[in-house]
């Protein structure tokens, strides 16, 4: 059955937060496993593993993020497509977008592949840990089509409305990554790498049920001349995901400069700042789902041209993402030594 949210019509405010907290649910879910995964590496591993995990997701950020950023500016010209109601132009955008991220997937895992060492040597990964890093990393990496097929998954459903077939995907895997972390570390004792085998395990789930949900749409039943290459679309589609690729990227590169001063200051250091980052991404969830919350509805009221609903959207995207920061930062500030310990980080440096 056809869940897909047409936003270019109801009151601005409902559509908004009925789109806005599903979503919410499944980032908060993605990163709660994600903290989950962190505290059962540092409970069942160490600090040292610890400091590992944090370091692959300084340069997660750097590649992951790139095909984050390209994914989400497709689906902004998919969800243009949808709201001025060309459901042809709808299925050629994501024929068109599979194929870009094929490309894509293909240049990234063979780039964090080939150069993981010399990345992780530049940002002076601490010799003690540099075997666990390597290890993490390649399975990462290995793995990355899966993640950037999921990211291209979801985005199609975030552009058609659908915020909640990601949050189911998200309960299930968030389920198969912890019981694996559980399995591989503290039953099958292999390490870090069987914490990266689980992490992109259940990115599989997840691309799984995404991709059936989409196969199910009625939008989504192709002719055979929408399946062409279309240099039209895909100039589009590239013009309007690289700036946010590289935006992403670009973001990257700082938090890998930090990292790189932050590993210089021994293990201690590094795993203290991975638990830091976990929390910090954690926190920043709702700012940033409203913001994929207004670029869904934005998209899709453009394509419309509605620009007064857009206006609207925004300005309640802007008070969430306030309300948020203010909530969320005081915890931080708040409670930093508990939040810490409930990780497994024992040894908190201090000046």
């Amino acid at each position: 059955m056809d869940t897909i949210n047409d936003m270019t019509e109801g009151k601005v405010s409902q559509k908004i937060l009925g789109f806005f907290f599903p979503m919410l649910w499944t980032n908060l879910l993605q990163q709660l496993y994600s903290v989950a995964d962190t505290a059962i590496v540092g409970k069942g591993i160490g600090d040292n593993a610890l400091a590992a995990v944090g370091i692959i997701a300084a340069v997660s950020l750097f590649i992951i993020g790139f095909s984050m950023g390209l994914t989400n500016g497709f689906s902004v010209i998919i969800a243009q497509s949808y709201g001025s109601a060309d459901h042809s132009r709808v299925r050629k955008t994501v024929w068109q977008s599979v194929r870009l991220c094929v490309i894509i997937a293909v240049i990234l895992t063979a780039f964090s592949i080939v150069f993981l060492k010399q990345i992780l040597q530049i940002m002076q990964t601490d010799s003690i840990i540099m075997k666990d890093t390597l290890s993490y990393g390649r399975i990462i990496f290995g793995g990355l089509a899966v993640t950037v097929a999921y990211n291209l998954c979801s985005g199609i459903l975030r552009a058609l409305g659908d915020s909640k077939t990601p949050f189911k995907a998200i309960i299930i895997s968030s389920t198969v990554n912890i019981v694996l972390d559980i399995l591989m570390i503290f039953l099958l004792k292999t390490g870090v790498a069987g914490a990266a085998f689980a992490t992109i395990t259940a990115q599989l789930v997840s691309m799984i049920i995404c991709i059936l949900k989409i196969k199910t749409l009625t939008i989504m039943k192709y002719d055979k001349e929408e399946r062409v290459p279309d240099r039209e679309i895909s100039s589009l589609l590239l013009k309007n995901g690289l700036p946010m690729a590289f935006m992403n990227s670009l973001t990257a590169v700082g938090c890998m400069i930090v990292q790189a001063y932050i590993n210089k200051l021994g293990v201690d250091y590094t795993s203290a700042y991975s638990v830091c980052t976990k929390y910090l991404n954690l926190f920043m969830l709702p700012s940033i789902t409203a913001g994929f919350t207004v670029s869904a509805f934005t998209g899709q009221n453009f394509g419309a041209k509605k620009f007064d609903r857009i206006r609207e959207g925004v300005r309640a995207g802007l008070l969430i993402s306030f309300i948020s920061y203010i909530i969320l930062g005081a915890v931080m500030n708040i409670f930093p030594s508990q939040l810490a310990k409930f990780i497994g980080h024992r040894n908190i440096p201090r000046r």
